[in-house]
């Protein structure tokens, strides 16, 4: 299956949220291409969707293996740890984006949230406001800031 057609696939899978799906496709895909970055970034995209963190971090560590400068897997891998309350982890992989590309938005959320989930609240309104000087309008992090305003008022409280 060429790669073009496998993602018009999985788009059209993950519309129907028919995760399990993706990684049948992904696994039999895998059998024959245990390599191929699109098809695992897309199987940690399904298993993470599942609340499978682990297992969809697997999947980004293989493509990391290989090309440790892989924004997606790194942004993915940052999004699931921080789910698992990973959250110096989560900053790791989004300062090594933010290594390659000092702007990247979906890095300093990631980063601001991690760091808000910590406790370091100025920490990551300065992560918000890097963003906030390229596209002042950003709706994440308007809202990234909210929170970690709500947060820091309950400790001052």
């Amino acid at each position: 299956m060429e790669n073009e057609s496998f993602e018009i696939e999985c788009d059209e899978l993950l519309k129907l949220q028919e995760y399990e799906k993706i990684i049948v496709l992904c696994d039999n895909i895998l059998k024959s291409d245990s390599q191929n970055s699109i098809v695992l970034i897309n199987k940690g995209y399904a298993l993470a969707f599942l609340e499978q963190f682990e297992s969809a971090i697997t999947c980004y560590d293989e493509i990391l293996k290989r090309d440790l400068n892989n924004s997606n897997a790194l942004h993915a891998k940052s999004l699931a740890l921080n789910r698992l309350g990973k959250y110096e982890h989560a900053i790791e992989c989004s300062d090594n984006i933010l290594r390659l590309d000092n702007g990247n938005i979906h890095a300093l959320n990631n980063k601001g949230f991690a760091l808000g989930r910590m406790g370091r609240y100025d920490e990551a309104i300065e992560c918000c406001n890097i963003v906030l000087t390229t596209k002042s309008d950003d709706k994440d992090t308007l809202e990234l800031i909210k929170w970690i305003n709500e947060e820091s008022n309950k400790i001052k409280n």
